[in-house]
């Protein structure tokens, strides 16, 4: 009776350390005080379990808990750790730290705490947890939320280029304290290679690259920086090196770009570039999303996933572009399409004849002859890819040493690349398939039986049919 007196007459004291005087509240004598303390003492030894989930993957959140001690003591004791594992982080593009998972030392912390991990609705996340001391509890408090602080604001992969994974935790061989994302090297990109035909070029420049080199431009215009575009085209044509270009862009102006190895992951990784905004998603083939339709033609649950996710509420407002590709623009989902989803659809094609003269000019540089002109070759070669135009400006370089009986510095000119764009395109006429008729035997004949009644009826006229081999 007289404990729950106690506890309702000064259930709001707290305790304050300041000064050199111990001062008592109002109403409580000295006896109240020594029980009072001897509770709170009592009630400050006790142990209390930690279990504090931050939202990053385990050897990150390691890795930023070293950062968080070191900010608030001032140092990072590694002497005092009982048997540490050190492990390998990946930081930066060819940049590693190592990192200590185990039990970690606090200073001025009583008890025992261990960097872990929880795995959860498909996620894998890092935990402070263990045993520590009632009194300890604030500063626990404290750490935490500088560790949470750190991952937000100071990620190792905000305004970085990396390979964006989400992991299978049902695979008996997943590690979920190695599972880390890996980052990409854009230092040997060179956006001069992008070269597309005049119109692709401009709305490649204007609705890709704007935004994000010109970001501050675009939030003044009042521009929603939240854009989703689709590079559709054929193989070989530039989709991936536009891909490579953004990220470079991207790492380069505080944009974080998120490369995803399975188009199905598209929903994970908008939750994922949130945190890391402005950011871009690139994601390949997203015709190949699970299918996108079923047999009946209607959209797959993974489609509705993805468009569901683009179009959420909790997206409205973000800075996030969503950059997809697709070889096959007619297999994509016509809901995929809507302006809202998709605010530009690029199409990328082969270069056209200007094109290719500037391919030319690339792929030669200083060794072309600076008094041509290429347009005949441009002429020749427009509609190739440019891996054929590349491949034409090194087969030219033989021309051009055969032409010079090996003397001299090598110079490329018009008639070597021409030499060697129409060797290709006899190169390439032989690689296509033949065409081989599928007509019923009845066809065949009608057709037969049609040229001659045509050729009898116009005696004089010589017909490249009269020369036709049906079989």
């Amino acid at each position: 009776m007289a404990e729950q007196k106690l506890q309702a007459q000064f259930k709001t004291v707290t305790m304050k350390q300041e000064g050199t005087q111990i001062i008592l509240p109002e109403g409580m004598n000295f006896i109240t005080a020594i029980t009072w303390l001897t509770r709170r003492m009592e009630e400050d030894e006790r142990n209390i379990s930690i279990h504090d989930a931050v939202d990053c993957l385990p050897l990150e959140g390691a890795f930023y808990t070293a950062r968080a001690i070191k900010n608030l003591f001032g140092f990072f004791d590694v002497t005092k750790f009982s048997n540490p594992v050190w492990v390998n982080l990946e930081v930066g593009w060819g940049e590693t730290e190592q990192v200590l998972w185990g039990e970690v030392n606090v200073p001025g912390i009583e008890g025992k705490l261990e960097t872990g991990l929880e795995v959860a609705n498909g996620q894998v996340k890092f935990v402070l947890e263990g045993t520590v001391k009632k009194k300890n509890q604030k500063a626990i408090q404290a750490l935490v939320a500088e560790i949470k602080r750190i991952a937000l604001e100071e990620s190792i992969y905000k305004g970085k280029a990396i390979q964006l994974t989400f992991p299978d935790i049902s695979r008996r061989d997943f590690n979920p304290v190695l599972f880390q994302h890996r980052f990409l090297d854009t230092s040997k990109v060179d956006p001069e290679q992008l070269i597309f035909p005049e119109k692709t070029q401009q709305l490649v420049e204007d609705t890709l690259f704007a935004p994000i080199l010109y970001t501050d431009a675009v939030r003044k215009a009042g521009i929603p920086l939240k854009r989703g575009v689709l590079l559709e085209g054929p193989y070989g044509c530039g989709k991936t090196l536009t891909q490579y270009v953004t990220a470079k862009y991207a790492s380069e102006n505080g944009w974080t770009y998120l490369a995803l190895e399975y188009t199905d992951s598209l929903a994970q990784a908008m939750h994922f570039a949130k945190k890391y905004q402005p950011a871009v998603i690139a994601a390949e083939d997203i015709d190949r999303a699970n299918g996108n339709e079923d047999d009946d033609g209607e959209r797959t649950d993974a489609m509705n996933v993805i468009l569901n996710t683009i179009d959420g509420a909790s997206f409205k407002d973000t800075e996030i572009i969503v950059l997809l590709t697709t070889n096959h623009v007619e297999n994509i989902t016509p809901a995929m399409m809507r302006p809202g989803r998709l605010d530009a659809v690029i199409p990328v094609r082969p270069p056209d004849a200007k094109a290719v003269e500037r391919l030319i000019h690339l792929y030669g540089r200083d060794l072309l002859d600076q008094f041509d002109t290429f347009q005949k070759v441009g002429d020749v070669l427009a509609g190739q890819i440019p891996a054929v135009i590349r491949e034409v400006v090194e087969r030219s370089k033989l021309s051009a040493i055969s032409r010079q009986k090996g003397f001299g510095p090598l110079v490329l000119t018009e008639s070597d690349l021409l030499i060697a764009a129409n060797g290709m395109m006899e190169h390439l006429a032989l690689m296509k398939e033949k065409e081989v008729d599928t007509r019923s035997t009845y066809e065949k004949a009608a057709d037969i039986l049609g040229r001659h009644i045509v050729k009898a009826s116009n005696p004089d006229e010589v017909s490249l049919l009269d020369f036709a081999d049906v079989e």
